[in-house]
């Protein structure tokens, strides 16, 4: 009998499943959240894009980050 090391168990594919189920609900209350903020406020930046540095790694992103103002649209 051989065995292969690639196969998976029933808890292996049970893991697998809760893993990217958790993902997949992540992902969406991070888009309701977004949504949200969206509909409710207005987002405008403090910083002129001069001012930002960028920082090279896997994703190019600001160093420090964006500085921004939220206004209720209300």
């Amino acid at each position: 009998m051989t065995i292969n090391i690639y196969d998976f168990t029933e808890t292996d594919k049970y893991f697998h499943f809760f893993l990217v189920s958790g993902q997949k609900f992540a992902m969406m209350e991070l888009k309701v959240i977004l949504a949200t903020l969206l509909r409710n406020f207005t987002i405008e930046s403090t910083q002129k894009t001069a001012d930002l540095r960028p920082n090279p790694g896997l994703v190019l992103q600001p160093s420090g980050g964006i500085m921004v103002k939220l206004t209720s649209v209300q």
